[in-house]
């Protein structure tokens, strides 16, 4: 019985502590490219994959623009998850301080305390310290926060070829979780830094509105302001 409680107990404790880390707002971009090589560019930043290895018949999916081909996760962090378990795998390894949720029955150790009860807890601990150990992240949306700027990859991504006064560019368009993706844009200026890339952003759910400009590999505008169109939100 008291382990049911616990569990239930810890449950409701870590529904009420992840406010706020539910369904993001969205972010819509819209990433306009010129100069040299293009298609090389665009083909190094996509990826293809399947939905399923069940189905060898199914339509591949494109992404065609994938942070990880840019700013690549190392593969240590692929392997850890950013959840209640993690952290008190943690706690109970005295890397951080052990919150109130997360206390103990009264006489027992954290540890000990995982060790008989919630043993995942302790192997997603593990995980997340040889992760900090060797990056400085405890998990994968930490890393991606920081490296990123949003913590997850591109999606419904799009892609349209355009042709004006003789001059070629392609326009990019995918959404990311609240933030536009600066510090992608900055790395890919400097794989790229004959190109120029412009990028428009839209989040009407916190009404900004923003255009990042780089050029040869030099920062050259990052403005934002208010915005109550529809895009983004």
């Amino acid at each position: 019985l008291r382990h049911v409680v616990y569990v239930a107990y810890d449950s409701l404790l870590y529904l009420v502590s992840t406010q706020g880390k539910g369904m993001p707002n969205w972010c819509e971009n819209d990433l306009y490219i010129y100069g040299p090589d293009q298609d090389e560019l665009l083909e190094r930043i996509r990826t293809t994959s399947t939905r399923s290895n069940q189905n060898p018949t199914e339509v591949p999916t494109v992404r065609f623009i994938d942070f990880e081909t840019i700013i690549p996760t190392p593969e240590c962090l692929l392997v850890t998850e950013a959840s209640s378990d993690a952290d008190q795998g943690l706690m109970a390894l005295g890397i951080i301080p052990i919150a109130s949720w997360a206390q103990p029955p009264k006489g027992v150790s954290l540890l000990a305390h995982l060790e008989a009860t919630r043993p995942r807890a302790l192997e997603e601990g593990r995980k997340a310290l040889k992760a900090f150990q060797e990056t400085g992240f405890y998990n994968e949306i930490d890393f991606h926060r920081e490296k990123w700027g949003t913590k997850w990859n591109a999606t419904q991504t799009r892609i349209r070829k355009r042709d004006k006064l003789k001059q070629v560019s392609h326009l990019l368009q995918f959404d990311t979780p609240w933030n536009p993706p600066k510090p992608v844009l900055q790395e890919l200026s400097k794989m790229f830094s004959k190109n120029r890339f412009s990028l428009r952003w839209f989040e009407r759910g916190m009404a900004k509105k923003g255009t990042i400009l780089y050029d040869k590999g030099e920062l050259m505008q990052d403005t934002s302001g208010e915005y109550f169109g529809k895009r983004g939100g």
